[in-house]
Formats: structure tokens, sequence, C-alpha cells
């Protein structure tokens, strides 16, 4: 595959993962809880958004990646798989328990630097390309 095209479809699928984390940020807002079942409702529909990071991984795994980028995509690979594994630790850890404890802000600072960690290696990637 040309690195140009490779270049394109990871930058396409940054807007998916951006879309994913906009909905699942999105969906945080409108919590309101006051029964542990509406922890448990909340916890469900976080859940069927995961699923959504969980495509994007599928479409990075399954882009061909150039002989001359193997190690970035290899990377890129990485770093989403532990992105999606936080997001969705964060999600079933979800209780009062772990929000008093701040076991979830640990998670969520994690998560947050592995998105960090995306980016910077999807810039890496054009970059290359580019130059």
């Amino acid at each position: 595959m040309d690195e140009r095209i490779y270049a394109q479809k990871v930058s396409r699928l940054g807007d998916s993962i951006n879309k994913a984390a906009e909905k699942y940020a999105d969906y945080s807002q409108t919590a309101n809880f006051k029964t542990v079942e509406d922890i448990d409702v909340f916890r469900n529909g976080w859940l069927l958004i995961v699923d959504d990071f969980r495509i994007v991984q599928t479409e990075i795994n399954e882009i061909k990646i150039p002989n001359s980028l193997v190690y970035d995509g290899e990377k890129l690979r990485i770093a989403y798989q532990k992105y999606v594994d936080l997001v969705e630790e964060k999600t079933m850890k979800f209780s009062i328990e772990t929000l008093n404890s701040g076991e979830l802000d640990i998670i969520q600072k994690l998560e947050l630097e592995q998105s960090q960690k995306i980016k910077e290696i999807t810039r890496e990637i054009v970059s290359k390309v580019l130059n």
C-alpha cells in the first residue's frame, strides 16, 4: 500500500476516534444517578459506545501498513489498543466507590495520556509521508 493512502486512512480514522470520544463524553453529561440501578443503566449505555471504539480498532488493525511505516503503524495499533482498554476498564469499574476512591481519576489520566500518544504517532506518520 502506498504511504500516502495509509496516512490518509489513519487520519480519517482519527476523525472516527474523535466522534466516538465526543459521543462518550456527551453521554457522560446526561448522567443522573439516584439509584444503583441508574448507574448500571448508565454503564450499559457507555458500553455500547465502547463498541464504537472497538469498531475503529478493528479498522486500524485491518489497514495494511506499508513496509516503510511498519514500526509507526504497529506503535499506533498498540497505543489504540491500550486506549480502548482503558476506556473499557473505566466503564466497567464505574461506581460510586470508584468515583469516591479516585480510581476513575487515575484511569482517566492514563486514558488522556494514551489519547495524546495516539495523536502524536498519527502526526509522526503523516509527517514522515509528507517529507
